[in-house]
């Protein structure tokens, strides 16, 4: 159509010229090939082709909705929530767009953004099926992690495994919900004495996505568990990971942790390897008996670190 409106205008308006003609053949073609893409479910080659259309037209709500759509699937949920906003100052009634910018933020973690756009849409359509299903689904999962959070709080932590278990299944791939989740299971498993899973599910976490936070998690899970020499290599990860002015060296890194593990830990013996000292990659062997272990602060052995 719009190559034909421009035919038309060059035999009444010598102004508009071959060029402009041309454009519109490029745009109708990139159209054609991502609205073939989007219908295969091809999303990369969808926004390939979005991007160059959007080259020759600026408001074009078509073309925007299919690539948020095409951004959530590939996992680009910014782009999501921008060309869903975008289409919302163009149409404020537009259901699907408050249902994906609702889903775009349901998967970076901001749930309560995700429950406005839910609601926004419900009012419009309260039986819109998207919206229904999106802020049903987010009101279960959170009303579940408040309830493992809770249990948690009050040292009951095999319901609080119960509970968060139950919401991870539910969020199924919102990395957002299901990896800090699955960092306080870690911690509870620890506290049940559940040592083995404990740790299987810190390094699940690393492989997931290898974080200094995460490797924080693997860290106490092995303090907890006594695998000292362990958690030792890992904090010496985490510290090299977020070296930074606050933390002048590593030996100052360790004592922070030492310090903090000192009153819940009972150690036996920690091997540490003081990276700033003047004995290059050597050990510093830090022995301390289970009666020590409770004025920890006080021994000559936490003073090497201090």
């Amino acid at each position: 159509m719009a190559v034909e409106d421009y035919r038309a205008l060059r035999q009444n308006n010598s102004a508009v010229n071959e060029k402009d003609e041309m454009d519109a053949k490029q745009c109708a073609h990139e159209i054609h090939q991502a609205t073939s893409a989007f219908e295969n479910n091809d999303h990369e080659r969808v926004i390939f082709y979005i991007n160059a259309a959007l080259q020759h037209t600026d408001q074009a709500s078509d073309l925007l909705f299919m690539r948020a759509k095409s951004s959530l699937e590939v996992g680009d949920f910014y782009t999501t929530v921008s060309d869903t906003g975008k289409i919302l100052k163009l149409h404020s009634s537009h259901l699907d767009a408050y249902q994906l910018r609702g889903d775009a933020y349901f998967h970076i973690g901001e749930f309560e953004a995700a429950a406005n756009h839910y609601r926004q849409g419900l009012k419009y359509d309260p039986e819109h099926k998207g919206c229904k299903q999106g802020h049903k689904t987010l009101k279960s999962i959170t009303k579940k992690a408040k309830r493992g959070d809770d249990a948690s709080e009050e040292g009951n932590h095999d319901d609080a495994l119960k509970y968060w278990s139950q919401a991870i299944e539910e969020a199924g791939q919102i990395d957002a919900f299901v990896r800090p989740t699955k960092m306080k299971m870690v911690k509870s498993y620890s506290a049940t004495g559940n040592h083995d899973m404990a740790i299987r599910l810190a390094l699940e976490l690393l492989d997931e996505e290898e974080t200094v936070d995460h490797y924080y998690v693997l860290g106490d899970a092995e303090m907890a568990a006594e695998k000292f020499d362990e958690a030792a290599k890992t904090f010496r990860i985490a510290f090299e990971k977020s070296v930074s002015s606050a933390v002048p060296s590593f030996s100052a890194f360790v004592r922070n942790i030492f310090v903090n593990a000192c009153p819940t830990h009972t150690l036996s013996f920690i091997y540490f390897a003081c990276l700033d000292s003047g004995r290059s990659r050597t050990k510093t062997r830090i022995a301390r008996t289970n009666e020590e272990s409770r004025g920890c602060l006080e021994t000559k052995y936490a003073k090497e670190l201090l």
